[in-house]
């Protein structure tokens, strides 16, 4: 009997482990899919934007990274490193006069850039999936700024999804660092000095914190995708 319960003991737990990596590999290929959809759809905003592929990578990582060390669980922090890359999809619904405009924009041509959170909110919204969900309060909400300051709702402190205020410091970082057409790179000295003025207005203040402690990372993650294509400023 004791041989017998032991027997039924044992085949319990390697059914429970068997079915624990199957819920687990299922879940991987799920999020492999997710992935790739929306790679596809960040490959389509690129036909339209001048920012490099490269940009959305590193922005996916930065992104992993704060998220990471701000004790976010493994699978939120899987699902901002695909999320933040589709930050600008919106911006497909711009028109090409404004969005590669090389010159400095007008008011009124910065007001119809503004427009393309809400509509990469569109774009993404209504979905029950948590990775789009994600992505939707990413792209509506990453321009917003700590003080309230920011568009396209005006909130303020941490009524901005947490995913945005990370994303926000991340794409600025990342759009310093790197050439755009209408300016050439800054040395990171010159980028962090600016950002570091943006500590509590543009900028969550802990999240910054965070990312200046793991700005060797960043460094990294900087070299080893940086862009093929180099803008020109014009």
């Amino acid at each position: 009997n004791a041989l017998e319960r032991r027997r039924l003991v044992l085949e319990s737990l390697d059914y429970e482990r068997r079915l624990e990596q199957e819920v687990l590999d299922r879940t991987e290929d799920i999020r492999k899919r997710e992935e790739e959809i929306t790679l596809h759809l960040i490959s389509a905003s690129d036909y339209r934007d001048e920012e490099t592929g490269a940009h959305v990578r590193r922005l996916g990582l930065y992104a992993m990274v704060l998220a990471r060390e701000l004790g976010w669980h493994h699978g939120p922090v899987e699902y901002i490193r695909v999320a933040a890359p589709m930050h600008d999809v919106g911006k497909i619904g711009i028109p090409d006069a404004v969005l590669r405009k090389p010159g400095k924009l007008t008011e009124e041509e910065f007001a119809i850039i503004k427009t393309h959170s809400e509509i990469g909110a569109r774009i993404l919204g209504g979905s029950d999936i948590p990775l789009l969900q994600m992505a939707a309060d990413i792209a509506l909400f990453h321009h917003e700024k700590w003080d309230g300051s920011g568009y396209p709702q005006g909130l303020k402190g941490e009524a901005i999804p947490e995913a945005a205020r990370i994303v926000a410091v991340a794409d600025v970082y990342d759009a310093l660092v790197n050439a755009r057409v209408y300016r050439p790179a800054l040395p990171e000295e010159e980028a962090i000095a600016i950002m570091s003025k943006g500590r509590g207005t543009h900028f969550d203040p802990a999240i910054y914190d965070v990312f200046f402690r793991v700005l060797p990372m960043f460094r990294e993650i900087l070299a080893k995708h940086a862009d093929t294509v180099v803008p020109v400023p014009q």
